[in-house]
């Protein structure tokens, strides 16, 4: 049996259904798996629904996009209470800021003479939580870039011309958020994320693990945060960070884990839900 912990779809930046994403993970022999959507539950029912038809157990998930220093860092939460008011009304206030930016970037490209419109990504998210995928998908489209990556490194990215700041939330408050409707806060891609020197300020705010297996880490990286994650008694979970835009990152399937590699994170989480 496989685990994969960190799947997008069409709740946030994803290109398919919730429903599609536990089938594909199942037809990949994933049977633990776990939507993380930016920023949104909005799959987790229906993900759960589909799951049970099929026999694989959805954990629910979310990604949540803090700042610390001017650096994104993404905190992963599992195992919560998705029907709590606490977090309802978090990611509603979430939405809202999220399309403000969105609004703002948008404009920043028309002032530039690309031609996009709000209502064109709006479309293109499908009433996903909008974020920089959706326009860096619009710019391939509009054949402004050839690629999602082009469109980060050029146009989306930190300090690019199409570049807005969102509303902080700090790493500290997002792990408080977790815990706080019942669910175990892991910080999401730490190779990549590069923030090993806030990891024990962060355990003393609440985080309960680290993502050491994923899919953009060199077998040292996994390596040294199984070691950390051993040496700070870190759960240790396993994602792909699968967006399935074609060519653009890892794919359902492309990255999986044996279970019994996470079989701590999973004897927790399953007894929470």
């Amino acid at each position: 049996m496989f685990v994969d912990f960190h799947i997008h779809t069409t709740a946030s930046d994803g290109v398919l259904s919730p429903a599609e994403a536990v089938e594909r993970a199942w037809r990949n022999q994933i049977s633990y798996l776990s939507l993380t959507d930016h920023d949104s539950i909005d799959g987790v029912a229906e993900a759960i629904k589909v799951g049970k038809e099929f026999g694989a157990k959805v954990i629910p998930g979310i990604e949540l996009s803090t700042v610390f220093n001017q650096r994104d860092v993404h905190i992963l939460g599992y195992g919560f209470d998705f029907q709590h008011p606490l977090i309802i009304k978090k990611l509603n206030n979430f939405r809202q800021k999220r399309e403000q930016r969105m609004r703002e970037m948008v404009k920043k490209a028309a002032d530039a003479g690309v031609p996009i419109e709000y209502e064109e990504v709006v479309e293109l998210a499908k009433s996903g939580s909008l974020g920089r995928a959706h326009l860096a998908r619009l710019l391939v489209e509009k054949k402004v870039v050839e690629s999602v990556n082009e469109a980060f490194q050029v146009y989306l990215g930190r300090g690019k011309p199409f570049f807005v700041e969102k509303e902080e939330i700090s790493p500290e408050d997002a792990i408080d958020l977790i815990n706080r409707v019942d669910g175990i806060p892991v910080l999401a891609h730490p190779g990549i994320t590069n923030l090993d020197s806030e990891i024990d300020n962060l355990i003393d705010s609440g985080l309960k693990g680290l993502e050491a297996y994923y899919s953009d880490h060199t077998p040292e990286q996994t390596l040294y945060y199984l070691d950390l994650a051993r040496r700070k008694n870190l759960l240790v979970t396993a994602g792909s960070d699968a967006h399935n835009v074609p060519g653009y990152g890892a794919q359902i399937g492309s990255f999986k884990i044996e279970a019994e590699k996470v079989k701590p994170f999973l004897s927790v989480v399953l007894y929470k839900i």
